[in-house]
């Protein structure tokens, strides 16, 4: 049964039913910016993986054809932990 036939049948007072909607119109809202948050992040996550991709189709290119400067920076881009002991070079892939 709706809220507006409960009241119209006297089934609720005027101040019961006023409460309980104001409590539903709480809950949308709550609801609402829940959806916004949650759509956001999915933006977000598909936005880093399609920079990913992007990075990945072009990373062997763009690093034989950088500079100095460049190749560095592909190489913080995409690589976390980067460990330089005497003679070896260690690195982990970044978690973008």
């Amino acid at each position: 049964m709706r809220l507006t036939d409960a009241l119209l049948d006297d089934l609720l007072d005027q101040e019961l039913f006023e409460n309980r909607k104001r409590s539903l119109l709480l809950e949308r809202k709550a609801l609402r910016e829940r959806l916004e948050g949650l759509t956001a992040t999915h933006q977000s996550a598909s936005a880093k993986l399609i920079e990913f991709l992007e990075l990945a189709k072009r990373a062997s290119l763009s690093y034989r054809s950088g500079n100095l400067y460049e190749k560095r920076d592909l190489l913080k881009s995409i690589t976390s932990n980067l460990e330089w002991t005497e003679t070896t070079l260690s690195l982990s892939y970044a978690h973008l």
